[in-house]
């Protein structure tokens, strides 16, 4: 209360370095965690990385398209709880 209150014209709260920090350095971090965490998913459900890259729908015959559908889903819901607790 001893000091008076800050210029909102030249004292900003939020500036290009806190923005730079949050969405570039601490954002893609996340969502590159997040992306690990739902592969290892679908990797320990016995779809390797491998299989999805590139894919576009185009699975191999080994793979079930409907167990990859199953386990995708379920590999999306990881990936967002994953950013939520993040």
């Amino acid at each position: 209360m001893l000091r008076p209150p800050r210029n909102p014209k030249k004292d900003r709260l939020v500036d290009a370095k806190l923005i730079f920090h949050a969405y570039f350095v601490i954002g893609l971090l996340e969502c590159f965690l997040a992306f690990t965490m739902s592969f290892w998913w679908m990797e320990r459900q016995g779809i390797p990385f491998t299989a999805m890259w590139l894919k576009y729908g185009n699975y191999d015959p080994q793979y079930d398209p409907a167990y990859i559908e199953e386990v995708v889903n379920q590999a999306s819901s990881i990936y967002f709880v994953t950013l939520v607790i993040m």
